[in-house]
């Protein structure tokens, strides 16, 4: 995305160890949230609605855009016809190498990882549809900036129930928006985002008071290696029996989502190591792996050797941290 006469910034918007092995990724679990939180005090403090209606803030007509006080972001109401929304996107100098951005329309939330000029990955959730799609299109090219939204402040795509207030998460100035009923609360049922500089949250907005959070990224914004701590791995495992888990501590500031990679340090002759990858998407320390399992019919215990590392969205990688479990055939 970009501002007429301003800078380009974004212009788009396996078998573990073993004789056999199966490999399992436990997933972060979703998490929830207070209505008191974030994203909700977003829209009622900045989009107006504690004056009761949802066009309180300032009106975006197709093609305007605005910037987000102290950050790189900025927003704009704009996109394809039948697809236009409100759009919003780093315009950083590095936006292009490792970034995310979103546009919500009435019928979906789009999320985009961009990488080195590439659109590394897109997810999307339907929005429940509560009024029709915003006649016209705003286009996809430059648009034009009409001021500057800041903590406490918001706007709204003029026509639609689609709106966006200023505020501070997880002490970062950013954005939150989503579809608005007409109290100018959150619509029950829809998703809303969040997104600072460094970290992008989409959140489902529930009925009983809360808000799940249903994804979670960030950028590797802060400097500093990208690192494993520790590993920990059962002293041993039984043949043929449950997969156990290993768990990689890491410090430093990783883009999610991050992959760990196994592979054989040593194998016994005549059985089969396999290498293995598994991906976390939500941020999470420490990743948990249940990965460990040896299986087949051998008469003597022997132990698996493997090498394991973590990589990031932005492509850097831990060390190698090399682990031994003893396959037991009791």
């Amino acid at each position: 995305m970009r501002f007429k006469g301003g800078r380009e910034g974004l212009s788009k918007p396996g078998g573990f160890a073993g004789c056999s092995a199966v490999v399992g990724v436990v997933a972060s679990p979703s998490v929830k949230k207070a209505l008191g939180t974030s994203l909700v005090v977003a829209l009622m403090l900045a989009a107006g609605a504690q004056a009761g209606n949802r066009t309180a803030g300032m009106p975006l007509e197709l093609g305007q855009g605005m910037t987000i006080a102290g950050t790189d972001l900025v927003c704009g109401f704009g996109g394809l016809a039948g697809h236009a929304g409100i759009t919003c996107a780093s315009n950083g100098p590095t936006a292009t190498k490792n970034s995310w951005a979103f546009r919500l329309e009435e019928g979906r939330l789009v999320v985009s990882h961009f990488l080195n000029g590439n659109t590394a990955s897109q997810k999307t959730w339907n929005e429940p549809k509560t009024q029709p799609e915003p006649a016209g299109a705003g286009g996809t090219g430059g648009l034009s900036n009409v001021g500057t939204a800041r903590v406490g402040t918001g706007f709204f795509a003029n026509g639609t129930d689609l709106g966006c207030g200023v505020a501070t998460f997880g002490g970062r100035v950013g954005v939150g928006c989503a579809k608005r009923d007409s109290s100018g609360a959150a619509d029950v049922g829809s998703y809303g985002i969040e997104m600072t500089e460094t970290t992008v949250q989409v959140l489902h907005v529930e009925a009983n008071s809360a808000v799940e959070t249903v994804f979670t990224a960030t950028t590797a914004a802060a400097a500093g290696p990208f690192r494993i701590g520790s590993v920990s791995s059962p002293a041993s495992i039984k043949q043929n029996g449950p997969k156990e888990a290993m768990v990689i501590h890491w410090t430093g500031h990783p883009a999610f989502p991050v992959t760990v990679h196994t592979a054989a340090a040593s194998c016994p002759s005549g059985l089969t190591c396999s290498s293995g990858t598994g991906r976390f998407e939500q941020p999470t320390n420490p990743l948990r792996w249940i990965a460990w399992a040896c299986n087949g019919n051998l008469t003597k215990n022997w132990t698996l050797d493997y090498w394991i590392w973590v990589t990031d969205a932005g492509g850097r990688s831990t060390q190698k941290v090399r682990q031994k479990v003893v396959c037991d055939v009791g």
